[in-house]
């Protein structure tokens, strides 16, 4: 079974939110979020203690990681929405390097 077809039966779908940041009357930073792609296919899990300790080490933390079979071109400080649930993305991954797999580490808003 092929990558494509195991994150699309998985049945996840996210909305990417990008920021848009603004200054306030006295200088102070004002983030917003807009949409930037709607019901992209992906797989949603809980990331594995080695991803949540590996981020750990340089002071990150990670909950999920989120496949996609295709270049989501999602930055770091995007939100990702899955239902109720929101997630910041803290790092991107091409797996293995052959565009056919990606992994968003993220971290989920509680």
């Amino acid at each position: 079974m092929s990558v494509a077809t195991t994150i699309a039966r998985s049945g996840h779908r996210i909305d990417v939110e990008g920021p848009d940041v603004t200054r306030d009357d006295v200088g102070g930073r004002i983030s917003t979020y807009s949409i930037l792609k709607k019901d992209i296919p992906c797989w949603v899990q809980p990331a594995s203690m080695k991803t949540i300790e590996r981020f750990g080490t340089r002071n990150m933390e990670v909950t999920h990681t989120i496949y996609f079979y295709m270049d989501p071109e999602i930055l770091e400080g995007y939100r990702l929405v899955f239902g109720e649930r929101t997630f910041v993305a803290i790092a991107t991954a091409n797996v293995a390097e052959v565009n056919r797999l990606w992994e968003v580490h993220a971290k989920e808003n509680i």
